[in-house]
């Protein structure tokens, strides 16, 4: 066999002219080869036979964006296997809504129907409502009436939401609510909108998937817009694993991943962000739509900016309520010096897990009425491995960069906490720690004994009312400035708050679901109690406006 680099030459020269992966040199190792002529016939294909059926190019045939042709259908199709056969078999592909997302969708219906010359092909649009399942298989209808090529050899069946293709070979649109996924033998699986898709569908995808057994090149595309919550559902894991195959941490050659989405620190006022999310801005979306757009979503508060950062930035946000403005929040990180409080005044709050939790620890220093947090966590190393299995890596992540505390074992050991404190009480002049005393009697007797003064907080809304209002006022202002702790940010965006009939508020998590953390919040608000009551005082400061250190004389 040829060496790695002639492979990469005759792939160039074939015209594959992207950027090499950790996938696509893997592949060339096991035999796979570029092929510009099977690229070329799905480009052909969609842009000879398809039109538009809405908008205001509606019946004109469809010219594909660079990202459609060059960046998503050329690789996915042009890509083959030793045996000629494509490479891919699973895609996923992830963009914000208004990119035109399902029309290509629809497209590749019909092309996996006629263009690939699969024998009884049977092409499956999938969804969580007969509704939904409808949207993509609607679309492909009105192309194919649009379409006198189509429309000669298709017959479409409005009541069935099938397509029919001669005798054998079809298109339908199934819904998990209503359909059976028994005896087919799926040449295409699309599934638009895979965010929608709860746990409680699992056998229904999976039965859909392993239908493809019999199929000699089978193809499985999920196509979708980013949801509320990456943890924990099957567009999360399926997005992380994506995440893991683009960055080469994991080698499947056989699973095509297209992620448009910006990174978490991009500004969001910055064009080049938007563009990131939307491939097809300035084409379906004009840019002084989308800067309306989201004045409108800043303006109108966090909710509403939340559901923009979804839907039009492509971001796993939630689209309820968030209490506590994250972008505000992210915008006050600095990347402080813990050595630089040493001998300063300060105050902190303790929230103490029981077993499997994190636990946080806060602690406030106030200079020159500017409030500055400095945070610290523990997680059982259990916990961080249950989290792996499950797919989510941000626990070994944020151990390993040492923005978590790692404790042997299944549960928080207290001693690991209780000496942290100890040795901040050495570092910082400690007024005040609040803390629960439901779960930590033994550590409020032993830090007593260190000389930590100790406040007893409760739970409800008498006791978290006015500092979780003043917290949320000072956030608003500007007067808090944080370490950057990403796991401490993760949680800010999973707190939302109660009410009770006199308009006391407490934080809670946005469910019951544990994976919604928000210990360290908590930590911080009961310590900003604290603060309050005793911290007026001021300390001078070593920060300019910008955050750089003074010297102090």
């Amino acid at each position: 066999m040829p060496n790695l680099k002639t492979l990469q030459r005759r792939a160039r020269k074939a015209g594959w002219d992207k950027p090499w992966t950790p996938n696509d040199l893997a592949a060339l190792e096991e035999g796979c080869y570029y092929d510009a002529e099977c690229a070329d016939h799905v480009v052909t294909f969609i842009e000879r036979f398809c039109r538009l059926s809405q908008g205001r190019w509606a019946g004109e045939k469809i010219h594909l964006l660079d990202w459609q042709r060059d960046g998503f259908l050329k690789p996915l199709y042009g890509w083959r296997r030793p045996d000629g056969t494509r490479r891919y078999r699973r895609a996923y592909v992830t963009v914000a809504k208004k990119n035109g997302k399902s029309s290509i969708a629809s497209t590749l219906e019909i092309y996996g129907l006629m263009g690939e010359g699969e024998e009884g092909a049977e092409i499956y649009t999938a969804a969580t409502s007969r509704d939904q399942a409808g949207i993509v298989h609607k679309e492909a209808s009105n192309m194919i009436r649009l379409s006198p090529d189509l429309r000669s050899r298709l017959k479409v069946i409005d009541h069935t939401k099938t397509i029919l293709y001669g005798t054998n070979a079809w298109i339908r649109a199934l819904a998990a609510d209503a359909a059976t996924s028994e005896g087919l033998k799926t040449q295409y699986l699309i599934i638009d909108e895979f965010h929608a898709w709860s746990g409680n569908l699992k056998s229904f995808y999976d039965s859909l998937r392993w239908s493809m057994a019999a199929r000699v090149q089978p193809l499985t595309l999920v196509i979708t817009t980013r949801g509320d919550d990456i943890d924990g559902t099957m567009c999360g894991e399926l997005d992380r694993y994506a995440q893991r195959v683009l960055s080469g941490d994991i080698i499947n050659t056989s699973f095509f991943g297209l992620i448009f989405a910006p990174d978490e620190n991009d500004n969001i006022n910055d064009p080049a962000t938007w563009r990131k999310a939307n491939p097809s801005l300035g084409y379906t979306i004009s840019e002084a739509d989308f800067k309306r757009e989201l004045e409108e979503a800043k303006d109108a508060g966090p909710a509403d900016l939340a559901a923009f950062e979804r839907y039009r930035l492509n971001k796993w946000r939630s689209a309820s309520s968030p209490w506590l403005p994250a972008l505000q929040w992210g915008e006050l990180g600095l990347p402080l010096e813990e050595s630089d409080f040493y001998g300063m005044q300060c105050w902190g709050g303790l929230d103490l897990s029981s077993k499997e939790d994190l636990t946080a620890l806060a602690w406030w220093f106030n200079i020159e009425n500017i409030y500055y947090l400095l945070t610290r966590q523990w997680v059982p190393e259990a916990q961080i491995e249950k989290k792996l299995r499950a797919g989510d890596p941000r626990y070994r992540v944020w151990a390993d960069a040492g923005f978590l505390k790692v404790c042997p074992g299944i549960v928080i050991d207290q001693e690991l906490v209780f000496d942290q404190i100890r040795e901040d009480a050495e570092n910082f002049n400690i007024q005040e720690l609040a803390f629960d005393r439901w779960n930590a009697d033994q550590m409020a007797m032993q830090l007593s004994e260190c000389g930590v003064q100790i406040v007893q907080f409760g739970q409800g809304f008498k006791s978290f009312s006015e500092p979780t209002k003043a917290f949320k006022s000072s956030i608003l202002n500007g007067t808090i400035r944080h370490a950057d702790n990403p796991c401490f940010n993760w949680q800010i965006s999973n707190v939302h708050v109660a009410e009770d009939p006199a308009e006391n508020v407490k934080p809670i998590k946005k469910d019951t679901k544990t994976r919604y953390k928000i210990d360290g919040p908590v930590a911080a608000i009961m310590g900003f109690s604290c603060l309050l009551l005793g911290g007026q005082k001021e300390e001078p400061s070593r920060y300019n406006n910008e955050g750089e250190e003074l010297f102090l004389i």
